[in-house]
């Protein structure tokens, strides 16, 4: 893929593994691949352990010049969303996530079909967040995955959004 000049991202794998990939295959995956985009470890649904996480990983950046680090933003509410975005703004981070399961999405709009609350409440807490001008259109967001394909087109009015992508059919495959 690389010497195809295609655009490669490294995910850490949380939402499939519950936990990050280790440390060490990720330094390793880093150096092989080269990767044009880095998410770096995050903690599902943990605010705190995934800031301390991301602090930790900024200091590793510059030996990876063609290379973006990532930060994926992960809450238990909007409040917390809204804080660990501006904490990874402030470490540096030019290019930060969101994830698409979350479950305080749920909470935020709630509906029968969870996915479609999700999807929704993703929307809600993004929109939110460049309502604050938290977010604004100079900014650099990824789409981590997605419940319903559809959700990616209403963001078509939201120039930050610069990159997304799916593991979902790969999912549904592994899981039967």
């Amino acid at each position: 893929s690389k010497k195809k000049n295609r655009y490669i991202f490294l995910d850490n794998s949380v939402h499939e593994l519950t936990i990050p990939y280790s440390e060490d295959r990720l330094f390793y995956w880093l150096e092989i691949l080269q990767p044009n985009v880095f998410f770096v470890p995050d903690f599902w649904e943990d605010k705190t352990q995934s800031i301390v996480s991301a602090r930790k990983w900024i200091q590793y950046k510059d030996n990876y010049p063609n290379t973006q680090f990532t930060a994926v933003v992960q809450a238990n509410s909007l409040g917390e969303a809204m804080e660990c975005y501006q904490t990874y703004r402030d470490l540096g981070y030019e290019k930060i996530a969101f994830s698409y399961g979350a479950s305080y999405y749920n909470e935020i709009y709630p509906h029968p079909n969870k996915d479609f609350g999700k999807a929704l409440g993703r929307l809600q807490v993004i929109s939110t967040l460049r309502k604050e001008n938290i977010i604004n259109d100079f900014h650099s967001v990824h789409l981590l995955g997605c419940s319903i394909p559809t959700e990616f087109f209403w963001y078509k009015d939201m120039p930050f959004i610069d990159s997304i992508d799916t593991s979902n059919p790969v999912m549904a495959a592994l899981e039967g």
